[in-house]
Formats: C-alpha cells, structure tokens, sequence
C-alpha cells in the first residue's frame, strides 16, 4: 500500500501536446520554403563572388544584383519568422532571422564599400547561417508548437502547490 506522501511525489502529470492550427501549420511550410530559397541565394552569392574571382568580371555586378535579392528574401524570411513565432512556432528563430536581415543588410553595405575584411568574413558567417537556419526549419522542434503561455504557467503553480 502506497502512501499520500509517495503518490504526491510521483512524476507530475505531462501535459497533453499542443494542436497544430492551419495557420501554424502554413506559416512552418512557407518559412521552411523561403529559408530553403535564403540559403540557395546565400550560397549562390559564394559562387559568383568566386566566379568574378577566377576572371569572370562581370560576374561582381551580378554578385551585387543578387546581394540585393538576398536582403529582400531576407526580409521576407524576418517577416515569416516573426508571425511564425506568434503563431506557437519557436521564438528564438524569430529573433535569429530578424538580426539575420540586419546583418545581411550591413554586410552588403560593407561589399560596396569594399571593406573587405569585414565583408568576406562576415559573408561566410552568413552562408553558414542560412544553410543552418534552412536545415533547423526542417526539425522536429521547429514543427512543435509552442504551449500557451498562460496553460504553462498554471501548469508550474500546480506542481509548486503540491
């Protein structure tokens, strides 16, 4: 026979998974497909910059044509990400893609002023991110949904109490 005290001590109850609405649902596909685009646009830019590089000239005016292509995709990608995490998504890939397009724009800035020290490392980091930023808008976690903040915190007051 099991006391009071022992079955108040067990695991506390998990709480049951959060539905999925249609929205949610739609704001993770198109997030998921603009991050996809991002990325080919990103490493397109790697591409370009190193065909203008190997002799190709006029390859720098079509690098500079789609950094600009870049910043509107990355604009798109902040947007989606934004009503993606007020829709339940995560909220920490809302605030990456917004400070991603900040980023994007002050890199771009630094190309036509031809800083090259800061331009090329930086335009690595940002390749790095938006191949990174695609492939986690493919996982699991990205496809839960957020619990409702107020379910959550009565759900903490309730294990508090006992």
């Amino acid at each position: 026979m099991t006391s009071v005290a022992a079955q108040s001590r067990s695991a506390p109850p998990t709480p049951e998974p959060v539905a999925r609405g249609r929205l949610f649902v739609a704001l993770l596909y198109l997030l998921r497909v603009v991050a996809a685009l991002h990325a080919l646009l990103a490493l397109s830019q790697a591409f370009s910059i190193g065909r203008y590089l190997d002799g190709s000239y006029p390859m720098v005016r079509v690098h500079g044509i789609a950094a600009g292509i870049v910043i509107l995709s990355g604009a798109l990608l902040g947007l989606l990400a934004v009503l993606y995490a007020v829709a339940g998504g995560r909220a920490w890939i809302a605030v990456v893609c917004v400070l991603f397009f900040f980023a994007e724009g002050f890199q771009t800035g630094q190309g036509y002023a031809r800083a090259l020290d800061i331009h090329v490392p930086l335009g690595v980091v940002i390749v790095a991110l938006a191949l990174l930023i695609a492939v986690l808008s493919w996982s699991r976690a990205a496809a839960r949904r957020r619990p409702p903040r107020r379910a959550a915190r009565a759900g903490e007051g309730e294990r508090d109490a006992v």
